[in-house]
């Protein structure tokens, strides 16, 4: 669990077949506040709702718990909500640069690739123009490069 405090985000997956799986959730809550990794943003994912003897109550967790998904690992049932609410939670840890690097931190570029989503490399005369969503701690490393901190150079 101690790994929570490093992660962008957590998935915490409930077994809800099991009689006591209140307990565990709350049990796993406490350790993430203990960790001080609970204001995390966090999947909460209610797996094995097959096994619910009432099939309306995965909904009514799914209404309860915010940013949460019901699923069925095995059957395969609410994988697409499982995928999109990770989307959409990868997506919210990204934010756009736009930079001019110089060539002589190359380097960076091809880290963008490794922590976001790169959609425009140029190789310019001034540097490497990038435009990218990347995470927070990328963006930091490219700040002094910004465009925010530079105007582009305009093209011919």
């Amino acid at each position: 669990m101690e790994e929570a405090t490093d992660a962008d985000f957590l998935i915490h997956l409930i077994d809800v077949s099991i009689d006591n799986w209140e307990m565990q959730r709350d049990a796993v809550l406490e350790t993430l506040e203990r960790l001080k990794a609970h204001e995390k943003p966090t999947i909460t994912v209610f797996n094995k709702i097959d096994a619910m003897p009432d099939p309306t109550e995965a909904r009514r967790l799914v209404a309860e718990w915010p940013n949460s998904v019901a699923i069925s690992a095995q059957r395969g049932t609410g994988m697409n909500d499982l995928m999109a609410a990770m989307i959409r939670q990868v997506q919210g840890l990204l934010g756009r640069v736009e930079a001019l690097v110089p060539y002589s931190e190359a380097s960076l570029v091809q880290e963008c690739y490794n922590f976001g989503r790169v959609h425009t490399v140029e190789y310019r005369d001034e540097g490497i123009w990038i435009v990218a969503d990347l995470v927070a701690e990328m963006r930091g490393r490219l700040a002094r490069f910004s465009a925010a901190n530079l105007h582009p150079p305009t093209r011919s």
